[in-house]
């Protein structure tokens, strides 16, 4: 599906796919296409999925894409103290490769 770049098939995968493996793959291909479809599957499934491993592949996928509609969702769940220290690093870290003017104020805000 990624080699043909069928973004619709693989939002598709993320939705309705319940193998991990296959979800995250499906993830991993959404991000190195960059169409900003997928974005708010992105945001909707991936980010508020329980499985730590889904939801670090949708940070990773949002960052490559750079969309700067995943900003807030992002800066909320770096926010959120019972998320992993690892996993709110990383979304420290794809904030910074969106680089936008609300990323570096949520940053700032977040540091204190």
């Amino acid at each position: 599906m990624a080699e043909n770049k069928d973004v619709e098939g693989l939002i598709g995968v993320l939705i309705h796919n319940k193998n991990k493996h296959i979800v995250k793959r499906a993830i991993f291909a959404l991000g190195e296409i960059k169409d900003k479809k997928a974005v708010e599957p992105l945001i909707e499934v991936g980010l508020k999925s329980g499985l730590i491993t889904i939801r670090s592949a949708a940070i990773r996928a949002l960052g490559d894409i750079g969309s700067n509609e995943a900003v807030k969702p992002l800066t909320m769940l770096m926010n959120d103290e019972k998320e992993k220290l690892n996993v709110r690093e990383e979304i420290s870290e794809v904030l910074g490769k969106i680089a936008s003017e609300e990323v570096v104020t949520s940053l700032i805000a977040a540091l204190g």
